[in-house]
């Protein structure tokens, strides 16, 4: 988090740690406490982050630092005090018209613009819109989709299959304008977005933190399968309620970039949820028709296992019987602090951990935090379609016209389908299908 010039984090010690705002100050009680910091003391900040401030601090500040050079102490510290008080209240009656006018704009059916026509946003362009949209309504707004697609709209956001419609939102794309290097872009950009939401929503409201979800989801690959929101928090929560953990990745039949030897076994409260389904003694073997065998079978030049390595290459075998029961990172949910402190894990180890792309790193924090992380086992939030047969999933079109896609090994409409690895065409086929699009036309 970014640490104003002269006002200490919490938990500081030192002579000024009591000026530490509360989490419950509001922003503008912030820039009050910051403002009547005792001159003496405070330095004239060379710079000072946007994500941090707001002008009306950088404005206290420089007329403190101005005020110090003029006047007596006493003289400069009332007029200076005065100043940011007159600043605050200015604020202050610019926010009643900020939710006066999104009020309108909600009645009237339309949304705040989030940048003039042909600008491209900044990552933090893109954190202050969504809070615009968060805070403009008490509906639909817990949730947060997130992904990152550097060449074009993401997948989800296809207006064919209705999700940001249906669930009442608009999918974050952190790619538009970012070049895209390798997968520790994604790891960074995913953690950055997440650290500058932390601090807007701790600036604007505190008590909210703990309350936002967010969802890191593959840019072009992953598609809305059609069930309703219900139907998808529900899953969340039943999986986070019977496991004890946060976050929430999908899962998938292949092993890849993890010790597959480290992977644990199906849980019971998995087994539980699949009612009479066991998933890890043959359930799957009808629908795993791509495996190409296991890890033990498949071995380097050296003859060493692939699985010691964390990389069995292009083979990503299954285990036998065939079993989802692999982390895959191509969908990811949890809270917004849970999130934010795993995706900082990542970064600090993404070179050590990563033998490909972000999944092996992701897979070692599992390794490392398995009371955190639960997987989706059945599949619920989001399926993966590596190695399986078409046949599990049926498409059709709503009584709304809109394209649904149908799980067929637990008879329900599906939440998000991941076409990772192997799986790519058939997604490709599956969508086509329903669309009677050309997979390039998304």
């Amino acid at each position: 988090m970014v640490k104003l010039p002269g006002l200490p984090r919490q938990g500081d010690n030192g002579p000024d740690a009591q000026l530490a705002p509360s989490p419950s100050m509001s922003s503008s009680s912030a820039s009050l406490l910051l403002c009547d910091t005792d001159l003496e003391e405070q330095e004239r900040p060379t710079t000072l982050s946007s994500s941090s401030s707001s002008s009306s601090s950088r404005r206290c500040l420089d007329s403190l630092y101005e005020a110090r050079r003029e006047l007596a102490p006493s003289t400069r510290r009332r007029r200076a005090t005065a100043f940011c008080q007159s600043l605050s209240l200015a604020a202050a009656l610019g926010l009643v018209w900020v939710q006066l006018w999104h009020a309108l704009r909600r009645r009237d059916g339309s949304s705040p613009s989030m940048t003039r026509a042909g600008a491209s946003p900044s990552l933090r362009d893109v954190v202050r819109f969504e809070e615009d949209e968060v805070f403009a309504s008490e509906d639909q707004r817990e949730i947060t989709f997130v992904t990152l697609e550097t060449r074009g709209p993401p997948l989800l956001a296809a207006k064919d299959f209705g999700f940001e419609e249906k669930f009442h939102t608009k999918v974050v794309n952190l790619g538009v304008d970012k070049k895209w290097r390798d997968f520790n872009t994604k790891v960074s950009l995913f953690a950055e977005y997440l650290e500058h939401r932390m601090e807007m929503l701790g600036a604007i409201s505190p008590d909210e933190v703990a309350d936002q979800l967010i969802v890191l989801v593959d840019g072009d690959d992953l598609v809305y399968g059609g069930c309703s929101e219900e139907s998808f928090r529900d899953a969340y929560h039943r999986v986070t309620a019977q496991s004890g953990a946060s976050i929430v990745f999908s899962a998938e039949v292949v092993c890849g970039e993890q010790d597959c030897d480290r992977v644990p076994k199906i849980p019971q409260w998995a087994e539980d949820l699949a009612e009479g389904r066991d998933l890890e003694g043959g359930f799957w073997k009808g629908y795993a028709t791509g495996c190409n065998g296991t890890w033990t079978t498949i071995k380097d030049a050296q003859g060493v296992p692939c699985a010691s390595k964390r990389n069995c290459g292009i083979w990503a075998p299954c285990s036998e019987p065939p079993a989802v029961k692999f982390l895959n990172s191509g969908f990811i949910m949890g809270g917004l602090v849970e999130m934010r402190e795993m995706l900082e894990w990542c970064v600090q180890r993404y070179k050590r951990y990563s033998v490909w792309g972000d999944q092996s790193v992701f897979a070692e924090y599992w390794m490392e935090h398995r009371h955190r992380i639960a997987l989706d086992y059945l599949g619920e939030l989001s399926f993966s379609l590596s190695d399986m047969a078409m046949s599990i999933l049926k498409g059709s079109i709503d009584a709304h016209g809109r394209p649904t896609i149908i799980n067929e090994a637990f008879s329900r409409t599906q939440c998000f389908v991941h076409g990772n690895g192997r799986g790519k065409p058939t997604l490709q086929r599956l969508v086509s299908e329903l669309t009677n699009k050309t997979w390039a036309q998304f």
